[in-house]
Parts: structure tokens; C-alpha cells; sequence
């Protein structure tokens, strides 16, 4: 036998149990590790948003789009009054979930809270498209009264 099946065969059970316990018990440390979902949210429950909006900037940076992300960022940006920005965020998700009437309703509110009218009407005719709504139906027909547009009223 080779050198290296002798010193196998003379290592006590008892070690080799408690070895691979050590390395099992390092894998799973490393998985219960927090990512960086967790990180933001911790970093946010702790009043530490500017660090937490960092991060997410940075995520964005390199071109993560997920929903979270993009939440989470449109959350921050209302909080600190960075119109721009909450809106592009809210545009970049609307284009993602055209057919999600939550998000859909969100951006039209946007719109009309800082009164770009020409938006909020089209998205009120995307909302209606998806799913009629009386209110939406008649915030549409008032922007089309005032705005003399008596064709698209009928």
C-alpha cells in the first residue's frame, strides 16, 4: 500500500467525523451569509439610508433592473424629493411591467402630483386600456374638457 492509504487507514473515525462536521458547518455559514437585499434593509432599519441608497445606486449602476431595486430607489428618491430620478425609476419599471395596473396607477399618480398632464393622460389611457376604472375614466375626461380636446371626450 502507498504511504497515503496507511496514514488514511490510522486516522481515528472520530476525527474524520468531526472534520467534515467543521467543514459542513463553514459551507453553510458561508450561505447564511446576508446579501445584499439584506444589507439595504438592514442598513434602512437602522437610519442608515444613505448608505443604503449607495448601495442600491451602485446595483443600478452596474445594470441591475430587478423590481426590488427599483422599488426600493423610488421609495428613497420620493423621501429625499429628487423628481427625476423617482421618475425615471418609475418609468423604467412601467416599461418592465406594462400590464401591472399597481404600477401603472403609481406612475399616473406621479404625474399628477407634479402636473405633467400630457403623461398623465397617456397612462391613464394605458390603465383604462388594461382595466376600466370609473375615477380613471373621469380624470381623462376632465384633462380632455379643459384642454378642449372634445373628439377624444366622446
Amino acid at each position: 500500500m502507498t504511504s497515503l492509504a496507511v496514514r488514511l487507514m490510522q486516522i481515528d473515525p472520530h476525527r474524520l467525523l468531526m472534520s467534515g462536521l467543521f467543514i459542513g458547518a463553514l459551507g453553510l455559514g458561508a450561505l447564511l451569509l446576508p446579501g445584499d437585499a439584506e444589507r439595504i434593509a438592514m442598513l434602512e432599519r437602522d437610519g442608515l439610508e444613505r448608505e443604503a441608497m449607495q448601495l442600491l445606486e451602485q446595483r443600478f449602476a452596474t445594470g441591475d433592473r430587478r423590481q426590488r431595486t427599483l422599488f426600493q430607489l423610488t421609495r428613497f428618491y420620493d423621501r429625499l424629493g429628487n423628481v427625476p430620478k423617482a421618475r425615471q425609476m418609475r418609468e423604467i419599471l412601467a416599461e418592465q411591467r406594462p400590464r401591472d395596473i399597481a404600477v401603472l396607477s403609481d406612475l399616473a399618480q406621479f404625474y399628477k402630483q407634479i402636473e405633467d398632464i400630457p403623461a398623465y393622460s397617456a397612462t391613464l389611457v394605458r390603465l383604462i386600456d388594461l382595466k376600466y376604472s370609473e375615477a380613471a375614466c373621469r380624470d381623462l375626461v376632465g384633462i380632455y374638457r379643459l384642454s378642449g380636446q372634445f373628439a377624444e371626450e366622446q
